[in-house]
């Protein structure tokens, strides 16, 4: 086999990946359709419930040193430190555990003597996200190893598992917390044969691994993972305040309408992951190559041509859902007003690549900096809005503008900082 050959056969491997992880993430999507479908509103509502509080839980980034994981494990790889590998996989998989025990018997001490439908809800969500998280710490190593198809079929066979037993648990319950049990136990079983295959590779037996890592906690980065929790914790509660008012706000059958009008948001979210597999890398060696003023502009282009990709795609999204989904899901009719917002929303969030701009340049304070000052002064302005107009009511429609507005306003604040940064004067040494 001639070197030609054994390149087309490795470019055809990494392509292949992507028509597997978008039938992946369209399951996924499929999911939320057949959940909002198979169950009332107000069941669909505590589904969803269940949902931002297991999401919230990925927030945490096992304390920031997930994003370590993803950062060093290929080099540690590329480099054959197999073990010192696993030993991080293991110690994000201690973190994320004690996080999620912790908050569980605080969530549990606190409303033990109110243990309401709320509550349980919230106890179930977080199981959901812990079995979430420790799936994505998993499936680091098949990543770091340069195995696209291989994480995108572990994305596949879950995403296959959790709408098979999740929507016949959903069926013939119509209990959102079955639901949310049902699809826990199939992400844990998941789970377990990822983490035999890790611990295989990497020529260590679990148990060592673990007791190794407990050892070896304290000298861990925690200042540099502590950082990088913050950053990513404000972008996640950037785009998902809106959905926490609503919770606390709406009661269920309104709740489950904001929710489902918000599934074009996660037809974004999912364009925004598989383009940002792309585009990250992509940036970070342009900018190790030509530096950072190049890189602005491929950013700009990237962002332009995102816009312009979502305009044409949002036109197909909008007739589904105004004339085909409203038929199919009649009970969703109070969702149209909301549909545009949400299709503004979708399109600042997929061309924001400022963001990842900015960490690739190393500005991560400065980047967690603005986007608090970003949320605190819309929730502000929101306020101040719906008391200007003494409506003193948060509504589905003015809550959609904010989550709109902040979006926009998010994507304006970090583009500027980029520019500022890239063209800013350097201090002359005299």
């Amino acid at each position: 086999m001639n070197l030609r050959t054994k390149y087309s056969i490795k470019s055809l491997k990494k392509i292949w990946y992507v028509p597997i992880l978008l039938i992946a993430m369209g399951i996924m999507m499929i999911r939320t359709l057949l959940m909002a479908r198979l169950l009332s509103i107000e069941a669909f509502g505590e589904f969803s419930f269940g949902l931002l509080v297991s999401s919230s839980f990925n927030m945490l980034n096992c304390l920031g040193l997930q994003i370590i994981l993803q950062r060093d494990l290929p080099m540690m790889i590329l480099r054959h430190h197999e073990k010192a590998g696993a030993l991080l996989l293991s110690q994000c998989l201690i973190v994320s555990s004690a996080c999620g025990c912790l908050i569980f018997f605080i969530i549990f001490i606190t409303n033990i003597l109110a243990f309401d439908i709320q509550v349980k809800f919230m106890l179930a969500g977080l199981l959901h996200g812990l079995a979430q998280q420790i799936f994505l710490i998993a499936t680091t190593e098949s990543r770091s190893r340069g195995q696209p198809v291989r994480y995108s079929l572990q994305y596949l066979a879950k995403s296959s598992g959790i709408i098979a037993i999740g929507g016949l648990i959903a069926s013939t319950t119509g209990s959102a917390f079955l639901t949310l049990v049902a699809e826990t136990l199939v992400v844990i079983i998941t789970i377990q044969k990822l983490l035999v295959s890790v611990y295989r590779n990497a020529s260590i037996k679990f148990i060592h691994a673990l007791h190794l890592a407990i050892r070896k906690l304290p000298n861990l980065q925690w200042k540099a993972s502590i950082w990088l929790f913050l950053a990513s914790s404000t972008t996640f509660l950037m785009f998902n305040i809106d959905r926490w008012i609503a919770s606390h706000t709406f009661n269920k059958a309104d709740f489950g309408l904001y929710t489902f009008a918000g599934i074009i948001l996660i037809v974004g979210q999912m364009i925004q992951s598989l383009v940002n597999t792309t585009v990250f890398p992509m940036l970070v060696r342009h900018n190790a190559t030509f530096g950072k003023v190049h890189t602005y502009f491929l950013s700009l282009k990237i962002s332009g041509s995102l816009f312009f990709a979502w305009a044409m795609l949002s036109i197909a999204i909008w007739l589904i859902m105004n004339y085909g989904f409203i038929h199919i899901f009649p009970k969703y009719q109070n969702i149209k007003p909301l549909l545009p917002w949400f299709m503004v929303i979708a399109s600042f969030r997929i061309a924001g690549v400022w963001s990842s701009f900015l960490i690739i340049i190393g500005n991560n304070i400065q980047l967690f900096i603005l986007k608090i000052s970003t949320i605190t002064c819309s929730i502000l302005l929101w306020t101040l809005y719906i008391y200007a107009f003494h409506t003193n009511i948060i509504n589905l429609t003015n809550l959609a503008a904010f989550s709109g507005v902040l979006s926009i306003c998010d994507y304006l604040v970090t583009m500027a900082a980029a520019w500022q940064t890239t063209y800013k004067r350097e201090p002359q040494i005299p």
